[in-house]
């Protein structure tokens, strides 16, 4: 009887997290095959521009436990990176800008004075 039929149907996803410096942020999914990391974050609203493109990092999770790795997207040599295509349940962390971070840093010393 052809209205006892089921099918199911899974698309598969590339589903990782994007926080700190970018205009949306949050666990998000791709539904592509490969997507490198200047994808991921333009899904997720791209860097502001308080973030530090010069030194993104990647958390990855391995058998033994998570690793960070650091990449530069201001360089052409992250296309050849390692961790330019993110992996599914890859975490990409973008900070405030290092000069950024150091005037903030000042301003809350000087507002405690």
């Amino acid at each position: 009887d052809v209205s006892k039929i089921f099918i199911t149907v899974k698309l598969a996803g590339l589903r990782y997290t994007v926080t700190g410096e970018v205009g949306g942020g949050g666990v998000l999914t791709l539904f592509q095959d490969r997507v490198n990391i200047i994808e991921a974050l333009a899904n997720a609203g791209d860097i502001t521009d308080t973030g530090d493109r010069k030194d993104v990092l990647v958390i990855r999770q391995y058998p033994n436990g998570q690793k960070i790795h650091h990449i530069d997207l201001t360089d052409v040599a992250a296309l050849k990176s390692p961790y330019y295509y993110i992996q599914p349940n890859d975490m990409i962390l973008n900070r405030l800008k290092e000069k950024l971070w150091e005037q903030d840093r000042q301003l809350h010393k000087h507002l405690r004075q």
